[in-house]
């Protein structure tokens, strides 16, 4: 049997990932640092592989994380706004 997903939504600005994760929100920086400390505390999921991630096409600002997840095997999926 599958596990149940846990949908995450991500915030994607210029600057800054807006998440709320296990509890607690975060702001982190839109950089590949930012993106290493989201994938981070994604690992610290109980069952992370039953993450998935939704974010919003902006306009470019989501590539940078939209790749970092796909090479870390992490569900993803952009919408349009």
């Amino acid at each position: 049997m599958s596990p149940t997903p846990v949908y995450l939504g991500v915030d994607i600005a210029k600057d800054s990932l807006d998440v709320h994760f296990l509890g607690q929100s975060h702001s982190l920086a839109n950089t590949t640092a930012g993106i290493s400390r989201l994938i981070k505390m994604l690992s610290k999921h109980p069952d992370p592989g039953c993450l998935h991630i939704i974010c919003e096409a902006t306009g470019g600002y989501e590539r940078a994380l939209c790749t970092a997840l796909h090479h870390n095997k992490t569900t993803l999926s952009v919408v349009n706004p």
